[in-house]
């Protein structure tokens, strides 16, 4: 588990993460409660922290896919955190560059 400042940083910076949290506090499909993977951040602010699992999950690509997308399109990443990141917040048309999310849309 990614617990690096660069991490923590793209994840409070990801709302759109952020906002789909919710849908991990308790799984249907396993049964299970959140097992907590939360920071608390700067001024108390709990910032979530997905897991790998749940990147893949948020992504809709199957682990073939997704660790390739991974591997192959984000081969700077430290991380596989911070690679499933960048994957999922292609979704919504951001990059992250210069310490934020940034739309890929604008020049």
């Amino acid at each position: 588990m990614d617990i690096s400042k660069e991490y923590i940083l793209m994840c409070e910076k990801a709302v759109e993460i952020q906002n789909l949290k919710k849908e991990f506090d308790y799984c249907d499909e396993c049964g299970l409660a959140s097992d907590g993977n939360d920071y608390t951040g700067r001024y108390g602010k709990e910032i979530w922290l997905p897991r790998q699992d749940q990147l893949q999950m948020l992504s809709k690509l199957s682990w073939q896919e997704f660790d390739w997308k991974c591997a192959n399109e984000y081969p700077t990443a430290i991380t596989k955190e911070q690679a499933g990141l960048m994957v999922v917040m292609e979704q919504f048309g951001k990059e992250w560059k210069d310490n934020k999310w940034i739309d890929k849309t604008t020049p």
